[in-house]
């Protein structure tokens, strides 16, 4: 079982409250909004074929589907750094719900890499079915960081399912990714370097060079000093 202290729990709570209020306070400052301290990149990944919690494979833009079908995604972090090692994310996914929708999620992968995490998951409801447009993920490790020590470095935040509707017209059906970065140990929003969305090409064909290599070199979430 998880090791969790009281203490631990209100403060993951209360950066979860900071986390959101952070980024949507950096959406808003748009292209003045500082990334020291984000991830190299925030993605999208259409086939999670070798990725896993603390490892990606290469990174695919777009999958070739169809009406009815359900698709498999993954939401990647490239690069962590260890000086803001992550205790929680945000990101949201925008698109056209009346064609697509997220169906799934499962988010114990990265933020609950380390032995003894404690994943608070404070994402939206799925399937998503509110006819917004946008459904949006939040996650906190709730671990007493003194003993659990925050993750840094690559893997999937979240796994999610994407349904497609039966009488989605073919076309490209864009999954914009916004809104998004993760929280340090000192609360503090870190924006990523880059946000890579994708697009689902239902009936139609993808674009060529939608596929990315792999990272050269993907760190594995270690332990992090904990500020006295």
């Amino acid at each position: 079982s998880s090791r969790v202290s009281l203490p631990a729990v209100v403060t993951a709570g209360i950066s979860v409250l900071l986390m959101a209020v952070a980024l949507l306070a950096l959406d808003a400052a748009g292209t003045d909004a500082s990334h020291a301290g984000g991830m190299d990149a925030m993605s999208i990944d259409l086939d999670p074929t070798g990725n896993t919690a603390t490892s990606l494979g290469p990174l695919d833009s777009c999958v070739e589907a169809r009406q009815g079908d359900v698709v498999t995604v993954d939401v990647t972090a490239l690069n962590v750094p260890a000086a803001t090692a992550m205790i929680g994310f945000s990101y949201r996914i925008e698109y056209d719900e009346s064609r697509v929708w997220v169906e799934t999620q499962d988010q114990q992968f990265f933020l609950a890499s380390n032995p003894g995490s404690g994943l608070l998951n404070a994402s939206q409801p799925t399937p998503d079915q509110d006819l917004n447009n946008e459904w949006i993920a939040s996650a906190a490790d709730l671990s007493d960081w003194g003993i659990v020590s925050p993750e840094y470095g690559s893997g999937v935040l979240s796994r999610l399912t994407i349904s497609i509707s039966q009488s989605a017209p073919g076309g490209m059906y864009p999954l914009t990714l916004t809104t998004a970065g993760h929280v340090d140990l000192m609360g503090e929003a870190n924006m990523p370097d880059a946000l890579n969305g994708a697009a689902i090409a239902v009936g139609v064909s993808c674009p060529t060079l939608t596929r990315t290599p792999s990272p050269e070199a993907t760190a594995t979430p270690q332990a992090t000093p904990t500020p006295r």
